[in-house]
């Protein structure tokens, strides 16, 4: 089948078939194939960005979310290693108070008391020497009232005042 506006040449006994090709025609074909790799490369181009954004996106929101995490947990090791601390110290002053009570037992012991007066020579109570004081009356004066005594304003307020 033979096409329009192009000569044919049939057969293959041809050495050197001619074929007459229209000048411009490969220069658009090839202007369309440059374009359309163009827009292939760009469309490719503006995908990967999209990608390198969505990945670079996701790495931000997991370093962040990995760095509340590890705050968080070390806010929380603190807060348990504070607690441990306060559960030592109230045991050590459970054992402290354990031990005061057992020396204040020993040291209310009468032969402890007169073992301890004895080594720091203290004197016993001699009741010759006492003085008995009845305290069934009363042994002080009547309250008296103080009266303030009137300031400059007040002594002013009584000389206008027609009643005194």
């Amino acid at each position: 089948m033979a096409l329009k506006n192009r000569s044919y040449i049939s057969g293959n006994t041809v050495l050197k078939p001619k074929v007459q090709t229209e000048p411009g025609r490969i220069d658009k074909d090839l202007q369309k194939l440059e374009k359309s790799r163009r827009d292939f490369n760009r469309r490719n181009a503006v995908r990967a960005n999209r990608v390198k954004r969505g990945i670079l996106t996701t790495i931000a929101i997991i370093g962040i979310l990995s760095f509340i995490t590890i705050f968080r947990s070390a806010m929380v090791y603190n807060l348990q290693m504070e607690y441990v601390n306060l559960q030592n110290e109230t045991r050590q002053v459970q054992k402290q108070n354990e031990a005061l009570k057992a020396e204040l037992i020993k040291a209310s012991a009468l032969d402890g008391i007169v073992t301890g007066s004895a080594s720091l020579a203290l004197v016993s109570e001699d009741t010759s020497k006492a003085l008995v004081v009845d305290l069934s009356h009363d042994n002080f004066l009547p309250e008296e009232t103080v009266m303030p005594e009137p300031g400059f304003l007040e002594k002013i307020m009584a000389f206008l005042d027609p009643r005194a």
